[in-house]
């Protein structure tokens, strides 16, 4: 095909200017049309390399954000962690009060949580854990059967509980691993009980915890929701008993060398009227001068504070 045919065909396949298909049905135009054919070709080219470039200058300035978002959500959670260090009226709140604050432009929301707070789900057949689910607007027979699943996975018998399963239950479920019979590691864990789907983890994980061995969780400290599981009240809960406070936590320092004990705090970014996934570090405070503090969990979470308080209507 000539160069002649094919700008013809182009005039009839793409949308290539109308001066140039004028140019090529006139022969004293046709040369010009043919010089003009590869220039345009080339500049089109040209456009989309600018396109692409473009695509990746912005692609890159948002990860760009993304990290000096992160850095400053971690630079809050670390200011947080050295006001416990001092003296306790210096401490941040504990109950999930909101603070915000400016950090290199960037405006940071931060609470706090003492894992002492939250229910424990290395607990056997913790009747809040039932009212937790039921919260999260699972029916009774399935929440049963989550708890007793649960149940199984932490007992060290092969026993199978009423709605539970054991080893042989999560081979028939196609399923490459089995009960751990032993306690939970981590939160992230419950995962991989049958059941529990993505979207349930992330609305109960503000809420439960494995590291701490009480059996009642402190409700002085406690979310609105942790109260009502708790409680067993799933509808009609006073607003005024349950709603947040901010309280400071009533404790002395451990040989001045601040609180000790095990908290979570969250610090998310507020850019544009939208909450931004927010960073969460489970962090062990030891009072220990030389070894003040272990990171025992880092979590990117979907879910904030202030997002997850949605309750079964």
């Amino acid at each position: 095909m000539t160069l002649v045919s094919r700008l013809a065909h182009a005039c009839r396949s793409i949308a290539l200017p109308k001066i140039v298909c004028e140019l090529a049905r006139g022969d004293a135009g046709i040369a010009l049309a043919i010089v003009m054919f590869p220039l345009l070709i080339a500049a089109a080219i040209a456009s989309s390399l600018t396109l692409t470039t473009r695509a990746d200058l912005l692609t890159t300035q948002n990860a760009q954000d993304g990290l000096r978002r992160q850095l400053a959500e971690e630079a809050v959670i670390n200011r947080t962690l050295l006001r416990f260090m001092g003296p306790v009226d210096r401490w941040p709140h504990m109950d999930g009060s909101i603070e915000t604050t400016s950090f290199e432009g960037f405006t940071v929301s931060v609470s706090v949580r003492p894992e002492s707070a939250k229910i424990n789900l290395n607990q056997i057949s913790n009747p809040a854990l039932t009212n937790l689910f039921a919260l999260a607007c699972i029916p009774r027979t399935r929440a049963d059967a989550l708890v007793d699943t649960i149940a199984d996975y932490i007992d060290d018998d092969d026993v199978v509980r009423l709605h539970g399963l054991e080893k042989l239950g999560y081979a028939a479920l196609g399923l490459p691993y089995g009960p751990r019979n032993g306690r939970f590691q981590s939160t992230d864990e419950i995962r991989r009980i049958p059941g529990v789907t993505e979207e349930l983890y992330e609305w109960i994980r503000p809420f439960v915890t494995v590291h701490t061995f009480t059996k009642i969780p402190d409700l002085s400290l406690a979310d609105p929701i942790v109260k009502q599981a708790v409680l067993g009240t799933t509808h009609g809960a006073d607003e005024t008993e349950l709603s947040p406070t901010a309280v400071a936590i009533n404790a002395t320092s451990v040989s001045g060398l601040g609180f000790v004990g095990i908290v979570t705090i969250t610090a998310w970014t507020i850019e544009d009227e939208r909450t931004t996934p927010a960073l969460e570090e489970t962090v062990y405070l030891t009072g220990d001068r030389r070894d003040p503090l272990r990171i025992l969990n880092r979590h990117l979470a979907i879910s904030t504070p202030s997002s997850s308080q949605k309750v079964c209507p």
